[in-house]
């Protein structure tokens, strides 16, 4: 599997003085000249994965935190590594902390609908590993089910929450409004999720930002 990141903050001194910007370099990664250089960059190395990082700087007083974007395997062992790296994170995480993503995993049975019966014994994993984390299920709104799964032969389709946001007490005690809502699926088994820190800005008129979680 071929993995590329593209990371559009190039400076790494933020003392310095930063110049006026254009109103398209304002934009960031939105801005169409970038736009067309991953779609040239995509063509060329036709990579499995593409990541883009990009900082937001905001001068609104917000709160800093982390961000962890998660795409957790959907085989077991693999899983065990991933859990382990999220507690050594976890034990040395001192700032507010989100991760959102595709767990591939579920807490209960009212969390699948059709199929095999739930495994409770992995059920109970992935709860112990959420609280060994010292994580918070952030809930949802919307859609109890984030992923769609085939048809089989004389089966019903599976549905499942395999998407959703964990956080760490201190990032909800920064973040008391915040709300994650499952957005309409498109061209996709999964449903995007959005994040929204500040409902009430958003009420006022303010840009709303979301985190999509395809």
């Amino acid at each position: 599997m071929e993995v590329f990141e593209e990371n559009q903050n190039q400076e790494n001194d933020m003392d310095e003085a930063i110049p006026p910007q254009s109103e398209e370099e304002m934009l960031g990664a939105a801005n169409s000249t970038i736009i067309r250089s991953l779609i040239d960059f995509r063509r060329v190395h036709n990579p499995d994965i593409m990541l883009l990082f990009e900082t937001r700087c905001s001068e609104e007083g917000d709160h800093k935190w982390n961000l962890t974007a998660v795409y957790a395997s959907p085989i077991k062992n693999e899983r065990r590594e991933f859990w382990y790296q999220m507690r050594c994170i976890a034990t040395n995480q001192s700032i507010p902390w989100l991760l959102m993503g595709d767990f591939n995993n579920i807490k209960d049975a009212r969390e699948k609908k059709g199929g095999a019966p739930v495994d409770a014994q992995a059920c109970r994993r992935f709860t112990n590993n959420i609280e060994s984390c010292g994580l918070i299920d952030m809930g949802y709104l919307g859609s109890r089910f984030t992923w769609k799964g085939g048809i089989r032969e004389s089966r019903k389709r599976v549905f499942k929450r395999l998407d959703r946001g964990l956080a760490n007490p201190i990032w909800r005690l920064v973040n008391p409004e915040a709300k994650l809502e499952v957005l309409t699926r498109i061209n996709s088994d999964h449903h995007p999720l959005c994040l929204t820190t500040n409902p009430d800005r958003v009420d006022r008129g303010h840009k709303l930002s979301c985190f999509e979680v395809m």
